[in-house]
């Protein structure tokens, strides 16, 4: 976890936009096959839609449990624990490692320390390359953010295609 007082900051870390990774050490139950690192990979559907490609790697692997790392930008409510619930696998344990280029080291539950300048000046690096969304093209020409479209009547505010919400 991250405390900070800086609102700008604070936004650029935890806003999916920015796709600030998140990367979690996590113990898993069995065996993670190929096919369910390939699914994780390409993103899996939970009931807000499909996540983004996560980045999975397995650090070991015995009969009995697996333990990978994987990295996500979202931050779904329990993200982590759906998508491999997603391809059959119960998280056991699960852990944030990384928040960015900010490696959490070897510190106990519940301690903190502050964040170092190099790190703080990389956490900025890292949320200033925003992916930049294609605006769509304005339909029919129009210039002003007041003008209607024609044919549409202020009984119409508040409707979609004549119909009540």
């Amino acid at each position: 976890m991250l405390i900070t007082n800086d609102g700008k900051l604070a936004n650029r870390l935890a806003h999916p936009s920015f796709e600030l990774g998140k990367t979690y050490r996590v113990l898993l139950r069995g065996q993670l096959s190929e096919k369910d690192i390939a699914e994780l990979r390409s993103g899996v559907w939970l009931a807000e839609g499909k996540t983004s490609p996560a980045h999975v790697k397995v650090v070991s692997s015995t009969k009995d449990s697996t333990i990978a790392h994987i990295t996500i930008h979202e931050g779904i409510n329990r993200q982590v624990r759906r998508m491999f619930a997603k391809v059959g696998s119960k998280v056991i344990e699960l852990e944030r490692i990384s928040i960015g280029p900010v490696k959490i080291e070897q510190m106990q539950p519940g301690e903190c320390r502050p964040l170092t300048e190099e790190e703080l000046s990389a956490l900025r690096e890292a949320t200033l390359r925003k992916k930049k969304r294609k605006k769509p093209p304005h339909s029919r020409g129009r210039s002003g953010g007041g003008q209607r479209r024609a044919g549409r009547k202020d009984s119409d505010r508040g409707t979609r295609r004549g119909k009540k919400r």
